[in-house]
């Protein structure tokens, strides 16, 4: 019975976190932040496309930032995602 309550414990804070991500992700500084990532990663991709390809500094620097954005997006989408299963499995329950 103790595992039942723990694991459902569990499961209201997965949910829990994941609507305060959603909540953060739709407001105005979740917006933000958004925008500028997606600025980013546009400009990112664009120094890519015309840099010179043998230089390899370059093309590794705006590699990580790419990736650092796409991470970054990921993440959020991440919590979001687990929070809205979490709230599916206590539903089921």
């Amino acid at each position: 019975m103790m595992e039942n309550n723990e694991n459902r414990d569990l499961l209201l804070r997965r949910a829990a976190f994941g609507q305060q991500v959603e909540a953060f992700w739709t407001s105005d500084i979740g917006g933000y932040l958004i925008a500028r990532i997606e600025s980013g990663l546009e400009a990112s991709f664009d120094q890519l496309k015309v840099c010179d390809p043998k230089d390899g500094r370059i093309v590794q620097a705006l590699q990580n930032e790419i990736w650092k954005a796409e991470t970054l997006k990921q993440w959020l989408t991440d919590a979001v995602v687990d929070g809205l299963a979490a709230v599916n499995i206590l539903n089921d329950d």
